[in-house]
């Protein structure tokens, strides 16, 4: 038996209570385009924050890249050898690995210029890039894979040895994940940008690393009977599961939050870890598979419905479906604006579809895009404006005064549209109706007639001698009888 490592690290187990979540299922509040539609297959899509995507697909010959932006599509590869595997980050910037005749090489495109990052005789492969431009990848050395980073100006090697490094995960600070063999078993290591530590030594493999930008790291790892998930927050080392079952595909976010594919005992289900309870998101008969997870704690992945793979969308509070066709919707990315990113074979080959959410930027529950909940909104910059308000005709989108009117101070309406009517709107503070003459005691009616005097205090004195004057009558009265 292999002993453990003499900094090994504590291992909590998690308590095993899981919350099922009965989220009722519904279809989201997004908008789904098609961004391929040709002949060929297109695959591998993956999406980078401010609605960058990318993917590879044949050109009839071979696999070239493509590169959405938000707005159009560009062809960023054009030769006779297959380019595969991109990865996409925030501004745009994509790596590939590429074939150059004799082996799989690396390319970065900085959005006009491609530069090749490795030249040898050697395969490298599964490139990652990192909001700021960082690269890692895995690359034979001629004895076994190791791992390589790029910083944006030069190359270094992270490992030398004669095991295999593979599958390296990169966050935005640069740090690094992956799992290498030692000769009995696959471990898992991370670099921090100075040096590197073996997170696990135990004589079971520990495999399919993910890092987030918090620095949690999340893997699977085998027990001796199952695949059970592990997390590494920085300082220690928690076992989220502990079952009978297998559990598969971690992913981590920024703060920590876990997601992954857990057996059942009849399929595979979707977990989520908040950081201190773990809920069961889907509960059904059927396979729930490769779920991916944001900042926001938001998930996607694909499951079967019973005819095929359907894409699925997790808000944090809801469960929503963003697919319900005839065809096997797979692999499903998302981003820190919760659009998602998948391929769907539509019977004759592999397409690309992005959902996006629709806009509502003023909180009012109407939208701008034309293919989300009608009707569609007017004006996205102001809440108390929308088709058919029920409450304001001014504000409705229709009529002579659409995006509403000068506010009439007496109306009893809303007529700007500013959630305020009549005398609770500043815009009325001047207004006479909202500002009556008053004739209190020592207000001179030079302010309001034009002539002098103390008005005010002469008609104090009548009012109280009107009062006074049944008193008056009854002493008088009193006095007389005597």
């Amino acid at each position: 038996m292999k002993p453990f490592s003499c900094r090994a690290l504590f291992i909590l187990l998690v308590s095993s209570t899981i919350i099922v979540s009965f989220a009722t299922l519904s279809y989201s509040q997004h908008i789904t385009s098609q961004l391929t539609d040709n002949d060929q297959a297109d695959q591998g899509p993956r999406i980078g924050n401010n609605g960058y995507a990318v993917w590879f697909g044949s050109d009839g010959s071979d696999d070239e890249i493509f590169l959405y932006d938000g707005t159009s599509t560009t062809q960023i590869t054009d030769n006779d050898v297959d380019d595969q595997d991109p990865d996409v980050n925030g501004s745009g910037l994509v790596v590939w690995s590429g074939w150059d005749g004799s082996d799989n090489e690396i390319f970065l495109f900085n959005g006009t210029d491609t530069t090749q990052l490795t030249d040898n005789d050697l395969d490298d492969g599964g490139p990652q890039i990192n909001a700021t431009g960082y690269v890692v990848w895995s690359g034979s050395d001629g004895s076994g894979d190791e791992v390589f980073l790029y910083d944006g100006a030069t190359t270094t090697q992270l490992t030398t040895n004669h095991h295999d490094d593979l599958a390296p995960g990169i966050n935005g600070s640069g740090h690094v994940v992956w799992f290498q063999y030692d000769g009995a078993g696959d471990e898992i290591f991370l670099h921090d940008g100075a040096t590197t530590t073996q997170l696990t030594n135990r004589i079971y493999d520990d495999t399919a690393p993910r890092i987030g930008d918090g620095g949690h790291v999340v893997w699977q790892g085998y027990d001796g009977t199952d695949f059970e998930i592990f997390l590494f927050d920085g300082a220690t080392t928690i076992q989220l599961t502990d079952n009978t079952y297998y559990d598969l595909d971690p992913q981590v976010n920024g703060a920590g939050q876990v997601v992954w594919s857990g057996f059942d005992g009849t399929d595979h289900e979707i977990f989520l870890f908040d950081g201190t309870t773990t809920t069961q998101l889907t509960i059904n008969g059927h396979y729930d598979m490769f779920p991916q997870i944001n900042d926001d704690g938001h998930a996607t992945w694909q499951g079967f419905d019973g005819a095929d793979y359907e894409i699925y969308f997790y808000d944090g509070t809801r469960t929503t479906r963003f697919t319900n066709n005839a065809n096997a919707d797979y692999y499903p990315r998302i981003n820190e604006d919760d659009e998602v990113i998948w391929q769907t074979d539509d019977g004759a080959d592999w397409e690309i579809f992005l959902a996006e959410p629709c806009t509502d930027a003023d909180g009012d529950g109407r939208y701008l895009e034309t293919g989300c909940p009608e009707p569609l909104d007017c004006n996205d910059a102001n809440e108390y404006i929308f088709p058919m308000n029920p409450n304001n005709i001014y504000c409705d989108c229709a009529g002579a005064n659409p995006q509403g009117t000068a506010e009439v101070c007496d109306e009893g309406a809303d007529e700007d549209c500013d959630g305020l009517r009549d005398c609770a709107d500043p815009d009325c503070a001047a207004d006479p109706v909202c500002n009556p003459p008053s004739f209190c005691a020592g207000t001179s009616e030079a302010s309001v007639s034009g002539t002098t005097g103390t008005r005010g205090l002469w008609d104090l004195a009548a009012l109280t001698a009107l009062l006074m004057l049944p008193v008056y009558l009854v002493l008088r009265f009193a006095m007389h009888r005597r």
